[in-house]
């Protein structure tokens, strides 16, 4: 049986209509093509939809895609060759869509199709989201709770001081297993604010100490940063 190849062009469609209740979605639009650019007509296909960021790791920094919310979905191409989907309405492999937090956020989105609905997703796309849903934006903001205390060597966040000292190994992204305002369980660090105790600590990163999507970044791999102090620490509650 002759093979196919596939290649896909992607776009957005924004629903941009009110609800009185947040509406945990929002439309998506892609045309599908094969490699002699002809359009793939009235097919089943399988859409593997990825929510995420870009995190840097090493030096030189390598750039990776760190999805946080991933669905499926199973559709039609139209005569066209087009297919319609709500990103949020698919069947949820890992994350969840209504804890994403989008305000002050870079994501981007991650399209796989598998067209011969086997498994095999043999198409693969990463764009940029230049427009949030503003309901979905707008629920997410402000949702940050503030952890003043100590973290323990196993993360924990405990009371009785207001800075930090992180005892443990940050590879990549960091998580809080429990602190003293209740949250607890795998919660992503959204900002943190250095302590400056005038020590020759050093606090490795790439830019910045805490990136603009909620993890920490460290500058060098598998780097184990001891008696690093913070002033100032907000984590996702969800």
């Amino acid at each position: 049986m002759k093979s196919k190849h596939f290649v896909a062009l992607f776009f957005f469609l924004f629903n941009a209509s009110l609800f009185c209740q947040v509406p945990q979605s929002f439309s998506y639009q892609a045309v599908v093509r094969n490699s002699t650019n002809e359009l793939i007509k009235n097919s089943p296909v399988k859409i593997r939809i990825s929510l995420g960021y870009y995190m840097a790791f090493g030096i030189p920094p390598q750039f990776t895609f760190f999805p946080v919310y991933t669905e499926t979905h199973q559709t039609t191409t139209n005569e066209n060759g087009l297919f319609s989907l709500m990103v949020g309405g698919g069947t949820p492999v890992s994350g969840r869509f209504d804890t994403i937090p989008w305000s002050g956020n870079t994501f981007y989105i991650k399209t796989e199709i598998d067209p011969a609905n086997t498994g095999n997703y043999t198409i693969s796309s990463i764009s940029k989201i230049l427009s949030v849903p503003y309901a979905l934006r707008a629920e997410r903001s402000d949702n940050g709770i503030v952890a003043y205390g100590l973290i323990d060597s196993d993360g924990t966040v405990l009371a009785g001081s207001d800075n930090f000292t992180v005892k443990r190994t940050w590879v990549g992204y960091s998580v809080l297993w429990n602190n003293t305002s209740g949250i607890d369980n795998n919660k992503l660090i959204v900002s943190i604010t250095p302590y400056n105790t005038g020590s020759s600590t050093t606090f490795y990163t790439y830019s910045c100490s805490i990136t603009d999507q909620g993890f920490m970044v460290s500058f060098y791999a598998n780097e184990i940063l001891q008696s690093v102090k913070f002033s100032f620490l907000v984590i996702n509650p969800y």
